[in-house]
Formats: structure tokens, sequence, C-alpha cells
């Protein structure tokens, strides 16, 4: 173990790749373990849309050669953690056959970095350290700002303040919105507020907790993190999908995040053409503008920092765009706000696994433990409890929403309602093959040799829930 000079935690510090590598568990031989390399590179692939891009990652250490991949949770390791609790921290680093060779960790010792290696005395602590924090930081970061009190509110908001009962997108997007306001006042009062049960599950002191979600703005991922050079943010997940691929990263979980988001796609697209008679028509449609400039203006104002950006961060196309770009930005925009409510809550809010063993991960442990108090455990499986209400599934028996539809005003030679079968036979068509590669993960070598869920419509929620 070395210590070596620190970093200052700053609120804008970037974060590379998110809730993946749960695979450092305790008590394995790391560097020879099959399984905890595997489950690395499953979660490193069904998550490797950190603040990150390939070539950022790719990082080489004298001490060994090795080239690596990297999780950064030293974003938290600042934050005032009440009186007997460990600071957060760790950032793990794996090499190319996912094995972890390095955990850097900023929150072990004030004032200094910590290095850790396999066979080090804290090896088996900081891994249990990093597992903890990475579970916080999604949890915080990704599933409760990002997801919930961001993108789902700004979507739903949007939606009801500037569409009419009757608009026909309005009645499209029901169900993926669908009780959002309510869970998010709940989300609100109960995970949020000062003294709530969310800053009780949690180590950081009042002041910490606001910290944490002053700086979430600069640490959320999915196309917020790339940079303006490659065109970013990527709002549009097929635009963010390529960009991931282009970065190298190409694994079966963004392969299925692609496909349902193009599922999502093809029904939009078949939908609004049962609506309106050209494309031009839906580009100058006054109630949808008005919900796209709703959305993107709360979205840029959500951080302090936009009050000193000369131009928008995030921002609606342009007036004067061509038609069938203004026409494809729609599209695009709102099928990516389909795909995060339902697929993106799955990914980043199924959470209940982890937290069922505060020995594997908890959201807070005293100074020197490797495992969470009974007190912890406690708080962690009540906070499970009250946060796994169900929401409608996308499909299943009598999940049929096509009543919602107003009557087609357009002959496109196909209605609504034909547009909703065709979308639900999409789903299950996927959800079947989503079953038969997990039915076959054991045929497969690794790394490939493990199963997927999150992307599965069989499996997924209409909308966010809490």
């Amino acid at each position: 173990m070395a210590a070596v000079s620190p970093r200052p935690w700053i609120s804008t510090g970037k974060r590379q790749n998110g809730f993946i590598i749960l695979a450092l568990s305790a008590g394995a031989a790391d560097t020879n373990s099959t399984g905890i390399a595997g489950l690395a590179v499953q979660l490193f692939s069904a998550d490797l849309k950190r603040r990150c891009n390939k070539s950022c990652l790719r990082m080489y250490f004298h001490v060994s050669q090795l080239e690596c991949e990297l999780s950064r949770t030293n974003c938290l390791s600042g934050l005032p953690v009440r009186d007997g609790f460990e600071s957060y921290g760790g950032d793990a680093y794996f090499n190319e056959a996912w094995r972890p060779v390095m955990i850097v960790d900023q929150g072990l010792q004030e004032d200094s970095k910590v290095v850790v290696r396999p066979g080090d005395d804290d090896w088996e602590r900081c891994k249990f350290r990093f597992r903890s924090s990475l579970f916080s930081l999604v949890t915080l970061v990704d599933h409760l700002y990002f997801l919930h009190l961001q993108l789902a509110n700004f979507f739903v908001t949007s939606v009801r303040e500037q569409m009419s009962e009757s608009h026909p997108i309005r009645r499209f997007l029901t169900p993926f919105t669908y009780q959002t306001i309510s869970i998010n006042d709940n989300a609100a009062h109960n995970l949020v507020a000062p003294r709530s049960m969310g800053p009780r599950c949690f180590a950081m002191t009042d002041q910490g907790f606001n910290l944490a979600f002053a700086a979430a703005p600069h640490l959320q991922v999915w196309g917020y993190e790339v940079p303006a050079e490659d065109g970013g943010p990527l709002l549009n997940l097929r635009s963010y999908f390529a960009y991931k691929k282009r970065q190298g990263v190409d694994t079966e979980y963004f392969r299925q995040a692609s496909e349902l988001y193009e599922i999502y796609h093809r029904f939009l697209s078949s939908y609004v053409e049962c609506y309106y008679p050209t494309k031009e028509a839906l580009v100058k449609d006054e109630e949808l503008l008005a919900m796209a400039e709703h959305f993107f203006i709360d979205s840029e104002a959500a951080a302090a920092g936009s009050m000193g950006r000369r131009h928008p961060w995030v921002k609606i196309i342009d007036a004067d765009a061509p038609v069938e770009e203004a026409y494809e930005f729609y599209l695009d925009w709102l099928a990516s706000l389909m795909w995060m409510v339902t697929a993106g809550h799955e990914q980043m809010g199924a959470v209940e696994v982890y937290a069922q063993d505060v020995s594997w991960t908890s959201f807070k442990w005293l100074k020197g433990a490797t495992c969470g108090t009974k007190q912890t455990a406690t708080a962690q499986a009540l906070l499970m409890s009250f946060t796994s209400t169900p929401m409608p599934k996308l499909i299943g028996d009598g999940d049929d929403w096509s009543h919602l539809f107003p009557k087609a005003s357009v002959l496109a030679g196909r209605t609504p309602e034909l547009c909703y079968k065709k979308f639900h036979e999409d789903l299950k068509a996927m959800s079947l093959r989503c079953e038969q590669y997990n039915a076959e993960a054991h045929t497969r070598p690794f790394p490939e040799c493990f199963p997927m869920y999150t992307n599965n419509p069989g499996v997924l929620e209409c909308s966010i829930s809490v």
C-alpha cells in the first residue's frame, strides 16, 4: 500500500464507468477468478456509459505495463460525512482480461491517495469501499437525481403543461409518464428532504448531501458527457449508441439497447403518420414545439453553471433547420425519452439485489469496517421495499393502452391500433431473443457467457417507479 499526493475533490470532477464493477467481491482470488472477472465484464459492458471515451480510459502504468479500464468514485471522497463513518471513494482499474489490478483510493486516508493492489493488506477493505461508493454514486446521481428529478420530471411536466389532453402525442406518451408525478413527489418528500429516509441511509452530513446533488449535473452521463468536439452533448440515443461504438464499446448490452430503441422509434414514427399528413405538419405543431422548449429550458437551467454560459448547453433544434432534420430530431428525442424511463430506469434503478447484503455493498459503514451495520442493513432493506412499487408492464396480458389513442386523422394505410399491435409483436419477438441469449449464456466463451436482463421487454415496466 502506498500513499501518493492528493487531488482535492471538485464538484466538476469527471466520472468514468458507473454501475459497473461490483465484480470486486470479497475473498476472491481476483487475478485468477473467471467468475469475478466475468461479472466485471457483464456490468462493465452494461454500463460503459460513464463520463469517458475509450481513449481517455486507456491508461498505462509503469509498475505493470498493463492497459487498464477505469471506474471512478473518488469524486465522492471530499463529501463531509457524519462522525464515526468513513468517507467514500476509490478508482478501480481492470486489465483487458477484466481482472482488477489496482484501486486508487482518495477517501481512505485524509489528504492522500492510497494505491492498493491484490494481495495488499487493505485490498479487501478497498474493494468493499469501492463497491459501496459505486452503489451510492449511481443511486444518488444516475437514478435519483438524473432520471427521477431531472429527465422524468421535465418529461412529464412539459407534456402536461404544454399539450392539450386530446393531443395525439400526449395520448401516446401517457403510459410512459404513468404515475410519474406521484412517484417523484414521493421521492422528493421521502428520499431527498432533510432527515427523510434517503439521507438517513447515507453517511453524508446535510451539507455533504447537498454538495452531492450540486455536483450531480457535472457527473451525469447518457450523452451529456460527450465533448463538444465529438458533437456532444448527445441527447438522442441513436447518436449516443453510435458514438459508443465508434469509441470501441460494442457490447451485448448496447446491442440490445439499440434494438429496443429502434422498436420505440418505429412505433412512434408509424403512430405520428396517422395524425400528421406531412413531416412539416409535425415540426410546426405548436404544442409539440412548446413541449420541447419547456423540456430543454428546464434541462439547461438545472445546473447552477448555466448562469455563466454564453450559449445553451442543451437546446431545441433551430427553428430554421430543414424539415427532414427537424422531424428526425423530434422523433429521436421522444424515442430516447421512452427508452430512458423504461430500460434506462431498469438499468439505473434495479439495484435491490445489491442492497441485500451490507457486507457486499453498503450505503454507509463505520471507520475501518468492511461491512455495514445492522442499522444500515435495516435501512437499506426498508429503502428498497419502499421503492419497489410496481408499474404496469411494458408487455403482458391485459396491458393494452391503444384505447388512449384519438381517432386517426390521416389515411396512412394503417391505424394507431395496428401500430400498437406491431409494436407489441416487435417487443415480444425481442423478449424471446433476449431469453434465448440468456439460456445459451453457458455455451458461449468468456466474456460473453453471462445473461443480460435490463433491456428485455418482458421484464420492463412502462414508466418509472420509486
